[in-house]
């Protein structure tokens, strides 16, 4: 194994001997095995651990292994804390993607100071990454599995199976941490590989090779496809000042329009379904009709399909023309006749604000320095530093609140507290409820 090893890696990285890696180390298996792998190959690593959290006492003991380890190869050894379930619940994740998030994340800032950074992913990982993929929906490129490469990211064990893994830990007498909870089924790539793949094993014993070999496979034909697809983009899509404008009159002439709408959408955070709107309407002479992703606006105007950013790059900010742009950024909107009655409800996610206080267009943004606001049930205004100490808000989770504003005035801390001027009383006739899902 340790020849095939450097032989993928030599591949993966030309310039093996003179390249310095950070290797991704967990404690378990897999990473002990990459880790005795390059070390056993003399190459220039150190290595980096993030502690989750997630297992309590477990978790630290996985980062002193980790840390053992490092003094015992003569390495640096990186390690990062994170609270990857309250990550998870802020950012409206499951905690297994929460953790991918945050690792990758950590893995981009301290990987600058090496040539790549390596993980421990081998080919039973692509396998379970397929079957996830096509549980999900996918097109072909979800079929393509993981990368061998991804810009400094490098996974050199992907030719090797779960079973060359475990061979190989144990002739060279590996010591490892175990987690317990890769066996709890309850999650779904731990319910494929311990029901799944093995009764796909019981049809063939080799699945997983064939399973690889596909994934080669359809890699392949995917950049051929993708090169096919780029040359069509390009003649379509016209770069103006405003945006990406598309003749949809030349667009219906193509043999698969709707396709080629949906590959140039995707782009830029548009699902299927806004494809299939405008693909249903290629020859009507429609004006003014708006769709929306987290990040665009797409207008189809008397034939031209215009795509433009919907957050000015310049300051940061979202301008919000409308309720349905709002609606895309994760917000649930209701606008309602007030009766004169009490309505309010104790959550922070749900701002009931007078509608003709809060008029379009609206701003959401983050916090500056020097933001102020008036707290609802204050008449006083606070700074809103000063609210966020009173409400125990650290600095990293800070610099995620948004805020929505009516021009330069906070109407609402999202997530926390509304401001007083905003609020319903006896004049209001109609009041907007907004309620926030965490999708931002």
């Amino acid at each position: 194994m340790d020849e095939r090893f450097v032989q993928q890696l030599q591949e993966l990285c030309p310039n093996l001997s003179g390249s310095k890696f950070l290797l991704a180390v967990s404690g378990g298996k897999d990473s002990r095995v990459l880790l005795h792998l390059f070390a056993t190959a003399t190459l220039q690593f150190d290595i980096a651990h993030c502690n989750f959290h997630l297992r309590g006492e477990a978790s630290n003991e996985d980062e002193q292994f980790v840390r053992a380890l490092a003094i015992q190869y003569q390495c640096n050894c990186y390690v990062r804390a994170f609270y990857a379930a309250d990550f998870a619940a802020c950012e409206g994740e499951s905690i297994e993607m929460a953790a991918r998030t945050l690792r990758y994340r950590w893995f981009e800032d301290i990987g600058q100071n090496y040539d790549y950074v390596v993980t421990a992913h081998h080919a039973n990982d692509n396998a379970e990454t397929l079957l996830l993929n096509l549980c999900r929906g996918c097109g072909l490129k979800g079929t393509t599995g993981i990368p061998a490469r991804n810009g400094k990211i490098l996974r050199p064990l992907l030719n090797f199976t779960a079973k060359e893994i475990d061979a190989y830990s144990a002739d060279n007498c590996l010591h490892y941490r175990v987690d317990q909870s890769n066996r709890d089924t309850r999650f779904r790539r731990n319910k494929i590989r311990h029901e799944v793949l093995p009764l796909l094993s019981e049809i063939n014993p080799k699945v997983i090779e064939v399973f690889h070999r596909n994934i080669e496979i359809l890699s392949r034909q995917y950049r051929f496809y993708k090169q096919h697809i780029q040359t069509k983009i390009t003649n379509l899509c016209k770069e103006t000042p405003r945006g990406i404008e598309i003749n949809l009159e030349i667009l219906s002439k193509e043999d698969d329009p709707l396709l080629l709408l949906y590959e140039i959408l995707s782009i830029y955070g548009f699902g299927k379904e806004i494809a299939q709107q405008i693909d249903n309407n290629l020859d009507a002479r429609i004006a003014g009709r708006h769709f929306y992703s987290r990040t665009h606006i797409a207008l189809q105007d008397r034939g031209i399909l215009t795509i433009y950013p919907l957050i000015d790059k310049a300051t940061g900010y979202y301008t919000i023309h409308n309720p349905e742009m709002l609606q895309s950024l994760g917000f649930a909107i209701q606008y309602i006749p007030y009766t004169n009655r009490e309505i309010y409800e104790r959550d922070g996610n749900v701002f009931y604000a007078d509608a003709n206080k809060l008029s379009f267009p609206l701003l959401l943004r983050h916090w500056q320095p020097g933001d102020i606001f008036y707290p609802f049930g204050m008449k006083q205004r606070q700074k809103l530093s000063d609210f966020f100490i009173n409400q125990k808000i650290n600095v990293i989770e800070k610099q995620k609140v948004w805020l929505l504003c009516r021009g330069q005035n906070i109407a609402w801390v999202v997530g926390h507290r509304a401001d007083n001027r905003f609020k319903i009383d006896s004049q209001t006739k109609y009041y907007y409820k907004i309620k926030y899902h965490g999708i931002l």
